[in-house]
């Protein structure tokens, strides 16, 4: 089965007149919106309880798709949800709206350059239970992009497909928390350099997120950790979400652990959460530097005690052939 990504009607992403040089974005206004990259939502999203697939094109717009009916026929597959529409609608800014500097602001926050699904979060869920009828909901779809404002949002997808919200007649997705990467060195710190590594990191954007599995911590709140790399630094943010809320309530705060950042990691590699059906008391990242693979153990039932392992990517693939 195949069925085109690429191609936006004008009511879902009308066309732009070229903007000024300093507005540009070659993958926004020159790409043909080749798949940069596409996850699959937790299944109870879609209809009949089906995951929902989001894809990010190379003109930095992130659509969520789903099946109508059949998912076999590539015609019921439909684009449901814009993700930029919804944060053009929860930019922020404290310029007057016909301002330029408005102008770019927004611009900047509407371009998304990666993204992650959350793992399995249930806040209204019976934690623990061994049968599976007793799981009363599917939880909810909590989705992490980064833009090109270098900020992270974390935003609540809901569908008209839950039986738990029948007031939602279509697909949303609402800002719940936002923060802004760590800084780097300014502008001006760069002018300095002539170096053409240098000038592309001067706007070095986020380019890797991966959001580890929730725990429940202390029976009082559920915790998780985002990561994230950034000038193929490695960062972690601590989120922290309340299982007793009616609603989605998530807090970001820096990893409340003494770990030695930043890491560095090599760019376009892969970084990844092992499945949470491992270990319960533990958590492992995999990312990959210079020749080695880093493995972080994150120990959540001890105030998220940290582990940090490297290992020899040549003698790992001599164990893997047998050579």
């Amino acid at each position: 089965m195949r069925f085109r990504i690429n191609l936006f009607t004008e009511q879902e992403w009308p066309s732009r007149p070229p903007v000024a040089f300093r507005h540009f974005s070659v993958g926004e206004e020159l790409s043909e919106s080749t798949i940069v990259a596409l996850g699959w939502s937790n299944p109870g999203l879609a209809k009949h309880r089906r995951c929902a697939l989001a894809v990010l094109t190379s003109n930095h717009v992130l659509s969520i798709w789903a099946a109508e009916s059949r998912v076999s026929v590539a015609a019921e597959w439909k684009r449901v949800l814009i993700v930029n529409k919804e944060l053009k609608r929860a930019s922020v800014n404290n310029f007057a709206p016909s301002s330029r500097q408005a102008t770019h602001s927004n611009l900047l926050q509407q371009r998304i350059r990666s993204f992650a699904w959350s793992p399995l979060f249930q806040p209204r869920s019976l934690q623990g239970s061994p049968y599976v009828d007793a799981r009363i909901d599917w939880g909810e779809a909590l989705l992490a992009v980064s833009n090109s404002q270098k900020e992270i949002l974390l935003l609540h997808v809901q569908s008209p497909h839950n039986d738990l919200q029948k007031d939602k007649p279509e697909w949303t997705a609402s800002v719940v928390a936002r923060f802004t990467a760590n800084a780097g060195p300014t502008t001006s710190q760069w002018a300095q350099s002539a170096m053409l590594s240098d000038f592309l990191q001067r706007d070095a954007y986020i380019e890797r997120l991966a959001w580890s599995p929730w725990s429940l911590s202390n029976g009082t709140h559920m915790s998780s950790v985002l990561a994230y790399t950034q000038r193929s630094e490695l960062h972690f943010k601590y989120l922290k979400g309340n299982p007793h809320s009616d609603g989605v309530q998530i807090e970001a705060d820096d990893l409340p652990i003494p770990l030695e950042l930043p890491l560095r990691v090599t760019p376009n590699t892969p970084l990844k959460w092992a499945p949470q059906a491992l270990i319960q008391s533990s958590q492992y990242l995999v990312a990959f530097a210079e020749e080695k693979v880093i493995c972080i153990a994150f120990a959540s039932k001890q105030e998220w005690e940290t582990t940090i392992t490297y290992h020899d990517i040549e003698g790992l693939s001599n164990q893997i052939s047998g050579e």
